[in-house]
């Protein structure tokens, strides 16, 4: 995974899993999505993550379906945290925890 975002297509893959994570029809592949921005995370950069991905798997922890909830707690904190700043960080989780 690493050889392969650290090579240009990093916009393409960003891409690809962002539609993953709007597919409201299919709750694995929002749960893939979250797996997937969690190992990109350090490679895209803390920016790329603080304006991108953290927004996507904020939404993705008001997903209506558990799994998808369960699989955002799951991976929140391994390789995102390490990629975006800690005030950013809390600000995750304070808004997470709000609805949850």
């Amino acid at each position: 995974m690493r050889k392969v975002v650290k090579e240009p297509e990093k916009e393409h893959i960003m891409k690809l899993t962002l539609c993953m994570a709007h597919d409201e029809k299919d709750d694995k592949l929002r749960e893939s999505a979250v797996k997937l921005l969690n190992e990109c995370a350090p490679d895209m950069g803390q920016q790329l993550c603080e304006y991108f991905i953290v927004h996507e798997i904020c939404s993705l922890g008001y997903d209506q379906k558990a799994n998808v909830r369960q699989t955002v707690a799951r991976n929140l904190l391994p390789k995102i945290r390490s990629a975006i700043g800690f005030i950013v960080f809390i600000e995750i989780l304070i808004k997470v925890n709000k609805v949850n």
